[in-house]
């Protein structure tokens, strides 16, 4: 390998790069079940297949990768893996990912930090008949730029829209008015300062309760606080100098290494999201779908990094909605963890859309995928659902 950050540990082909950006664990199972996410490939070199408990998968970038799962690639190919923490390893033909990769970092008491309903605030409220700009970004995130793009969602019927940003309730500038949806920050406007972190959420039981927050109010009459969320969830902080080095730091040992770019892109992107610096790593992962494009079934699990980007931590069914499809439209078969997830999470974004007959669709999908794996509390909680959903519709 060309960059001086990978070295050999012991005699094993395993090279590893050490990340250190203080990652949030975001697991809620045992470090030791073979249940529970170990990485994810950030690239391939030769035929590499993966052999999950008699399974034989064909990998891509971004496909989430267990303990028990093992590399096998005859004709020594090798794999590039993103470990869940954080570092970088290479496997090779006949390695199981838990001699690769350590395991997870063990779960906190009460709900992952950084996904939205941590804490739990009841049902999600729906997103049907959404006629209100709702903030794209920032929106529930750290930040890295202290002067941030602002976007949010075109109002139908909207010709203008006035846009201001608060901190701690008091705008740092004038009110800006334009017929964009997304502006660049305003000059005239103080720039962010970082804060907020007596109340970071290093706890599993600690509230967020950021600094920074941004209100869009359309010529229609409606606002960005129409929101089926609370508008104190939509707010922001910017990183601290010390933690945003660290981000960065990381970010450069990535992008020295000998990886082709969507490899350093998915594993930038990952850092962004262990930060919590979860616009960041939207918009870094959404270089690689551009607009439009045709589903492809190499980025399935790029599209559903960024449906649970926008619906795990930003709480946004539309968006979530929009990758969510592409990635069950493509996602192979073979790879049942992927695919019934995707089902499952797509399905309860469609539940907030108010779709329901989608919805039972979807979440039917994921409760026969969840009874082929063998999980019983899965398949009764999507029944129950699912019965609910038709007594409903």
């Amino acid at each position: 390998m060309k960059s001086h950050f990978l070295n050999t540990i012991g005699l094993s082909l395993i090279w590893t790069i050490a990340i250190s950006v203080l990652p949030i664990a975001r697991s809620q199972e045992s470090p030791t079940s073979p249940n529970i996410k170990i990485g994810q490939i950030l690239q391939i070199e030769g035929n590499v297949q993966i052999d999950r408990d008699g399974r034989i998968l064909m990998p891509t970038v971004g496909t989430s990768v267990y303990p028990d799962d093992t590399i096998l690639s005859p004709e020594n190919g090798q794999a590039f893996v993103q470990c869940a923490d954080g570092n970088v390893a290479l496997a090779s033909n006949g390695q199981q990912l838990l001699d690769v990769c350590p395991p997870a970092p063990e779960k906190n008491e009460g709900c992952p930090h950084g996904v939205i309903e941590c804490p739990p605030l009841g049902d999600r409220q729906t997103w049907e008949n959404v006629d209100f700009p709702y903030i794209l970004s920032p929106h529930r995130t750290m930040l890295l730029d202290d002067r941030p793009t602002l976007s949010w969602s075109p109002v139908e019927g909207a010709t203008n829209y006035q846009v201001t940003f608060f901190a701690n309730g008091e705008p740092v500038g004038a009110t800006v008015e334009t017929t964009e949806t997304t502006i660049s920050y305003p000059e005239d406007w103080d720039a962010l300062e970082p804060g907020g972190y007596d109340n970071f959420p290093i706890s599993a039981n600690t509230i967020y309760e950021f600094g920074y927050s941004l209100e869009v109010l359309a010529d229609t009459g409606t606002t960005s606080y129409d929101t089926p969320r609370l508008p104190a969830e939509m707010e922001v902080i910017l990183l601290d100098p010390d933690h945003a080095d660290r981000v960065l730091q990381a970010r450069s040992q990535i992008e020295q290494l000998d990886l082709v770019e969507d490899a350093k892109t998915v594993a930038i992107a990952r850092i962004y999201t262990d930060n919590l610096l979860v616009v960041d790593a939207i918009a870094t992962l959404e270089t690689l779908v551009p607009a439009n494009a045709e589903p492809v079934p190499e980025k399935a699990a790029i599209y559903q990094q960024l449906g649970d980007l926008y619906w795990n931590y930003l709480g946004i069914a539309p968006e979530a909605e929009q990758y969510y499809s592409l990635a069950a439209e493509v996602v192979a078969s073979d790879n049942l963890e992927q695919r019934t997830s995707t089902f499952e999470a797509w399905g309860q974004v469609l539940v907030a859309l108010g779709r329901e007959e989608d919805a039972i669709a979807a979440l039917t999908e994921a409760k026969t995928g969840y009874e082929t794996l063998g999980n019983l509390e899965k398949v009764e909680n999507l029944q129950q659902q699912i019965n609910e959903l038709q007594q409903s519709s």
